[in-house]
């Protein structure tokens, strides 16, 4: 057994000396460290460490002035625009408003295509090329009313 420890002395003696190491700093090294860096910043009241970061302090304050407000608009209007389509999406369409259940066909025709949330922007363009094609053109003649009426219910009787 003693043969075996003597034959790995030179890793026995490393980590003797990282123990050694290790509790010098722990207990000596350390206090000596702290007690001269705390004796420096006190000395001019840290005028030195503020001469040093000054230049990085200027860059970091210039770049959050021009930077920030730009970024906060560009994401405040992300959000909101995101939201009012998601809200448009969300809500049912009101019957009597044309323009609602257009664009709530024109989403149901997109979703039928298999986009599963179509753009805002799309179903607009969708809706109106759909309402472009069911517009009457000019000149065209439209149907009288008692052309093409249907009868139902009474009237269908009455003929008999």
């Amino acid at each position: 057994m003693i043969e075996t420890l003597m034959e790995y002395w030179p890793v026995w003696l490393l980590a003797g000396e990282i123990a050694i190491i290790l509790g010098l700093y722990r207990f000596i090294l350390r206090e000596w460290i702290v007690s001269h860096w705390e004796k420096k910043i006190t000395q001019d009241d840290g005028d030195w460490l503020c001469e040093l970061l000054s230049p990085v302090t200027q860059e970091v304050c210039e770049n959050i002035l021009t930077l920030a407000p730009r970024l906060v608009v560009d994401t405040v209007k992300n959000e909101l625009l995101s939201s009012q389509g998601n809200l448009t999406r969300v809500s049912k369409p009101d019957e009597s408003n044309e323009v609602e259940v257009g664009l709530s066909m024109a989403e149901g025709l997109l979703k039928e295509l298999g986009l599963k949330n179509p753009n805002i922007i799309m179903v607009s363009r969708l809706a109106k090329s759909l309402l472009s094609r069911l517009e009457p053109d000019e000149g065209q003649i439209e149907p009288s009313e008692g052309i093409g009426k249907v009868k139902t219910g009474q009237e269908l009787l009455q003929g008999l």
